[in-house]
């Protein structure tokens, strides 16, 4: 197992063993022993590939995977995959580029009409993004890692909101102010 994501309460995993690997499912939150594990995209097919991270939409019909062997034209796959759901099974649409060798990390902005794709490089020198736009697609490189770094896995931080305590305390303050102010001016 290379990662693990918890989707919608099920669990999702990647493996690159063997004749196994792709993207699987294990129905919720496994509390014991011997819960199965379904194989959701076979990425053995296409031959020699090496998935690690990977991103659903939110109606899991398009999966982005990072692969960690190089993008060949020859092979027509590597790098990052791009896979969509028909409605009975997983199929491989093309492959995006990458800037270094292959992709580990991965992140996706699924939020525009195209999902914009950001991972790390195999080998751990660069942080790219690829604007989806078909197989053409090209990668443009974000950061360089500086030397005796490397970047590994990515993910989006979520984003900051207050605690309902915080808005809370502000509101009295400001309750606070505008009796003051009243009381003052009604004093005047």
């Amino acid at each position: 197992n290379r990662i693990i994501q918890d989707i919608g309460g099920n669990l999702y995993f990647s493996t690159g063993s063997g004749s196994t690997r792709g993207i699987y499912e294990i129905s919720g939150a496994p509390t014991t022993i011997g819960n199965t594990a379904v194989s959701l995209i076979n990425a053995s097919t296409l031959g020699s590939v090496s998935p690690y991270d990977f991103s659903f939409n939110a109606n899991l019909t398009i999966a982005y995977i990072a692969d960690s062997d190089a993008y060949t034209t020859s092979s027509g796959f590597g790098g990052i995959e791009k896979w969509t759901y028909n409605g009975s099974a997983w199929v491989f649409q093309y492959s995006l580029p990458t800037v270094g060798v292959g992709a580990v990390g991965l992140a996706v902005d699924f939020s525009g009409a195209n999902p914009i794709v950001y991972a790390t490089s195999a080998d751990g020198t660069s942080l790219f993004d690829v604007v989806d736009t078909g197989s053409s697609s090209t990668a443009s490189a974000l950061a360089t890692a500086a030397a005796n770094t490397a970047f590994r896995g990515l993910d989006f931080a979520p984003v900051a909101v207050p605690e309902p305590s915080t808005l809370a305390l502000a509101g009295l303050g400001l309750t606070g102010l505008i009796v003051v102010f009243r009381k003052r001016n009604r004093k005047s």
